[in-house]
């Protein structure tokens, strides 16, 4: 019974190390206690992600505009 309990004793410790090896150097992040990682990326958030798109849209519609003027300018004047 001994044994088993310094088996026991030694396993946890190990356990113990092997997260603390993940969170400090892997930069992971423990979900679970059976040690299921993920990155500790932050995602955004989707009121962030709403604006990008629009504003990546906008981008793209400015950029059209300005093409469309820079074609009208060369057919106008040729």
């Amino acid at each position: 019974m001994i044994k088993t309990i310094i088996r026991f004793l030694l396993f946890e410790a190990i356990l113990f190390i092997d997260g603390l090896i993940l969170t400090f150097f892997e930069k992971k992040t423990l979900v679970s206690y059976q040690f299921f990682v993920v990155d500790t990326k932050k995602q955004p958030s989707e009121e962030q992600q709403i604006l990008v798109n629009y504003l990546n849209k906008c981008r793209k519609q400015v950029y059209k505009e300005g093409k469309n003027d820079k074609t009208r300018t060369k057919k106008e004047g040729a």
